[in-house]
């Protein structure tokens, strides 16, 4: 809805940013930046990613179950392999600019936990509904009043 409603019609803008709290989570990370870099789909890489999170968090081998993932969703698996090579360039530049990014987070906006949401500046830690967001935006949409 948020989409629909607001992004698509040029009226608020939305940056996925990633938290790294673990190994799984810079790996899918790093993945998800890579073949966005290649291949422009973010929509359907987050998609993926967060549909299959517990899965791949809660199993015995992360990289192999995002790997699998990955590859079951039609990407190369070389492709693949190459991202999460820890010794390669990309992995390196990737990973470099999500601990910025980490840094940033945890530094400069001291936000200690995820899902967390910066509207017009604020942070909110916590899961926020369409409705939530809506209103901390001072937002209105037909049907509700803010």
């Amino acid at each position: 809805k948020l989409k629909e409603n607001y992004i698509d019609k040029g009226q608020i803008k939305v940056v996925l940013r990633n938290y790294v709290d673990d190994l799984g989570a810079l790996e899918a990370a790093i993945l998800m930046r890579s073949f966005y870099a290649k291949f422009g789909d973010a929509v359907v890489l987050y998609q993926k990613i967060f549909e299959k999170q517990k899965e791949w968090m809660n199993s015995e081998d992360p990289r192999e179950f995002l790997k699998n993932m990955f590859a079951e969703a039609g990407y190369d698996q070389e492709q693949i392999n190459n991202c999460l090579d820890v010794t390669g360039a990309e992995y390196k530049r990737i990973s470099a600019g999500l601990m910025k990014d980490q840094q940033k987070a945890m530094h400069i906006l001291h936000i200690s936990s995820v899902p967390a949401f910066i509207l017009d500046g604020e942070v909110h830690e916590g899961v926020l509904s369409y409705e939530e967001i809506i209103k901390k935006l001072g937002l209105k949409e037909e049907g509700f009043e803010n």
